[in-house]
């Protein structure tokens, strides 16, 4: 649906959930009819096989990162902006950082593995790049790939380190990975230290 200048993306019409012959010809006569009213020219009809559940999103290659946006179980909620769960996550050669409002994510490390490996085989081809993407029983499939035409902005509030705390309850300040830049107001994230060293890094 894009051309290598400009993204076309929502502006021609898609249709899910097609079961039938009849759904088939109902759909593409819906689909050919959308495009006269909004171009002119010919068409090329994609059809492909419907994904329904699982994790879907949208993934962005840029800047040597990994930006992307993920969803549970819902195919469209990404892309319409309307799904009711999702993480952002930015992904480097090194760490993978997670955005919710939740003390769970929805994409394993071993699925962060897989997009590093998709990323590598992407960029190879096309880069930056725009993608939309499914992780199906464990695999990752690409239903979409296409030219990055713009940065995305997205407006990043929690995010969410996975660990254990050395002690119970809710604080609020400023993250610190060293042991060096400590004070009151910092939370200190750092590998695991044996109880007797606690103290220590207090």
């Amino acid at each position: 649906e894009d051309t290598p200048e400009k993204s076309y993306a929502g502006v021609f019409k898609s249709v899910l959930n097609v079961y039938t012959k009849e759904d088939m010809k109902r759909a593409i006569k819906e689909i050919y009819e959308d495009f006269l009213r909004k171009s002119k020219g010919e068409i090329a009809i994609l059809v492909q096989e419907q994904f329904t559940k699982e994790k879907f999103g949208v993934m962005f290659g840029f800047d040597d990162k990994i930006v992307l946006e993920v969803t549970l179980n819902d195919p469209t909620g990404i892309t319409s902006g309307k799904a009711k769960i999702k993480d952002l996550y930015i992904i480097d050669k090194e760490n993978a950082y997670v955005y919710n409002n939740r003390n769970w994510k929805i994409l394993f490390d071993l699925e962060i593995d897989k997009i590093r490996e998709a990323n590598k085989k992407i960029r190879n081809i096309i880069y930056p790049y725009d993608v939309e993407f499914v992780i199906y029983r464990g695999d990752f499939y690409l239903l979409q790939v296409r030219p990055l035409h713009k940065k995305p902005e997205f407006k990043i509030g929690v995010s969410n380190l996975y660990g254990i705390g050395v002690s119970s309850g809710r604080v609020i300040g400023r993250v610190s990975f060293s042991e060096d830049n400590k004070g009151k107001d910092k939370i200190l994230v750092t590998d695991e230290i044996p109880f007797e060293d606690i103290e220590k890094v207090k």
